[in-house]
């Protein structure tokens, strides 16, 4: 089980493949599979235990059943790129998520915030939130796409440049990328 992008690192593996694109209805198929005794894997990326389908996994099987096999997540990979320690940095999620959280971050001032985005939450998107927010704290943003792969990219928009970004659709960005 996995995305159509996953699956197709595996075009000729001969295990029957089902696409991860309907999570309730992907956890009632992980649910059956694994009530009939069927080993099942399923192929994410980064950590899935890091606003990951591990959470969702774990809320729904028993944890004996589950193995979880990490690998560097976006955030880590972003952060290493961009050379910036990140243990002090906040988290957020925006994928699939209201920017609720996101807010209340940005009026906090943190100083180092990683998030996790997606077609709606798009990097201009939250450029034009921060706009509208008018905050005393300036912030630089680094857009970090397909990290750990050969099209990676990173692109930075400076306090003064972030109007620019606000600008930008979502199809001047890869879909898997992370704003820093």
């Amino acid at each position: 089980m996995g995305s159509t992008r996953h699956l197709n690192y595996f075009p000729n593996h001969s295990a029957s493949k089902i696409i991860l694109n309907d999570l309730s209805k992907n956890i009632r198929e992980v649910q059956q599979l694994v009530g009939q005794n069927e080993s099942i894997i399923i192929l994410t990326s980064g950590d899935p235990l890091f606003f990951g389908f591990g959470r969702l996994l774990l809320a729904n099987l028993p944890g004996e059943k589950l193995r979880f096999h990490p690998h560097l997540s976006s955030i880590q990979l972003a952060f290493s790129r961009l050379k910036i320690p990140w243990q002090d940095a906040q988290f957020i999620s925006v994928h699939g998520r209201d920017v609720d959280e996101l807010i209340k971050v940005l009026q906090q001032g943190k100083e180092k915030i990683a998030i996790l985005t997606d077609k709606t939450n798009n990097p201009s998107a939250i450029a034009r939130l921060y706009l509208a927010l008018s905050l005393p704290a300036e912030y630089t943003f680094f857009v970090c796409e397909n990290l750990g792969s050969d099209a990676e990219k990173i692109t930075s928009f400076a306090s003064e440049e972030i109007e620019k970004l606000a600008n930008l659709s979502q199809v001047d960005f890869a879909s898997l990328n992370v704003l820093v």
